[in-house]
């Protein structure tokens, strides 16, 4: 059996301070959670869900959304989004 590691943070942390688009997130898209231990996301999907809200929620969230894709872009390369933590 082979063990995996990998690095992610929590998505908590990735949207902190911006809960209107945590908000956004959750509601509007077709990732899933609930009673996991981890699922994970990765940043480039995450970032080009933010991209498609900023072309239909502009006005509500753009601020925020922006700031996520930072955060997401600073992230170094093949670290995860952990949605339950």
């Amino acid at each position: 059996m082979k063990i995996n590691a990998l690095a992610c943070v929590s998505a908590s942390d990735v949207f902190w301070g911006c809960q209107e688009a945590f908000d956004w997130f959750v509601e509007a898209t077709d990732c899933t959670f609930g009673d996991a231990n981890f699922t994970l996301i990765t940043t480039e999907k995450l970032s080009k869900l933010c991209e498609e809200a900023l072309k239909v929620y502009r006005n509500e969230i753009y601020d925020q959304a922006k700031i996520v894709m930072e955060r997401l872009h600073n992230l170094p390369t093949g670290v995860l989004i952990d949605l339950e933590n």
